[in-house]
């Protein structure tokens, strides 16, 4: 899964942008990871530059009404020349975490990606994880976050779930509650005590 980790020294500022696909013209045509959403789908992609490839993702899928993504001009690096590389790994572990959190938790959501859909690895659950896995999953739960889906659901899954059939029984029961769940949820964020994302979302 890993092309190559972060360097020493990483640093990011923790914010994830949204612009609905109607305001696509307004993106930066800078290198970034993206999440496009509509309704239970989502799709995760990176891009040396988004304001050209969004028009292309929203073709090829046949969805979408609003991107979430994370440019480069938010990422320090002590080389600057190597940004999109680690934008390629952040993207394969952004891939990996929204199918880790939506299957482990049983979310009723359809992940459309092809290529490099597969489980985190252990150590993504590790305090000590590398900033590849943690930046990844912060983005793929503030995404999930902007599609209205309750932070408590897209926490990392218990590891010993994929070795059970309770991920899929999940499912199913999230399936049928799915429209109450989503309800009970934007009553819930009108209160000042509720949590908030990892990442802060700008533009929403």
């Amino acid at each position: 899964m890993r092309k190559n980790p972060m360097p020493e020294g990483f640093n990011c500022l923790k914010m994830l942008y949204l612009v609905s696909t109607s305001d696509i013209r307004t993106v930066p045509p800078v290198a970034g990871v993206y999440v496009l959403h509509e309704a239970r789908r989502l799709y995760c992609g990176a891009s040396e530059n988004l304001r050209r490839r969004f028009p292309e993702t929203l073709g090829e899928q046949r969805f979408g009404h609003q991107f979430a993504y994370f440019p480069e001009y938010l990422i320090d690096l002590p080389n600057p020349d190597r940004v999109f590389a680690h934008l390629e790994v952040l993207e394969t572990n952004t891939i990996a975490a929204l199918h880790t959190i939506i299957y482990g938790n049983g979310l009723p959501l359809d992940l459309t990606n092809i290529k490099d859909v597969s489980w985190l690895p252990g150590i993504a659950w590790s305090r000590n994880a590398d900033v590849e896995y943690r930046l990844a999953i912060d983005i793929a739960r503030t995404a999930l976050f902007a599609m209205g889906v309750p932070l408590h659901m897209s926490s990392l899954p218990h590891y010993g779930i994929f070795r059970t059939g309770l991920m899929w029984r999940m499912r199913e029961v999230n399936r049928t509650e799915w429209n109450n769940i989503l309800a009970g949820e934007v009553a819930s964020r009108k209160s000042a005590e509720y949590a908030r994302p990892p990442l802060v979302l700008v533009g929403r």
